[in-house]
């Protein structure tokens, strides 16, 4: 059995969707990338500036803006070990 032109083409239009729709919605950027640190600043809600620092390797690293990311608001310290389900399976 062969597959006729009809299957390829759909195939085609398929894996383009695939390539080119998918992956810039998958990779959005931050809202904070590529901001100046007075900007960064003004954005407290949702931005943190990170200071110029020198790797271990030497490698010098500029200051920049990022994301504080999404942490939960649980803010409970509890000293005790969590566990997990190959600790209480022994």
């Amino acid at each position: 059995m062969t597959l006729g032109k009809p299957f390829y083409a759909a195939l085609g239009a398929s894996l383009a969707v695939i390539l080119f729709v998918i992956p810039p919605i998958a990779g959005a950027q931050s809202a904070c990338k590529g901001l100046e640190q007075t900007a960064c600043t003004n954005q407290t809600s949702s931005c943190t500036w990170v200071g110029s620092y020198t790797r271990s390797d030497g490698t010098k690293v500029s200051g920049y803006c990022r994301s504080k990311g999404n942490r939960s608001t649980n803010t409970s310290t509890s000293s005790s070990p969590k566990t997990t389900s190959k600790d209480e399976a022994q």
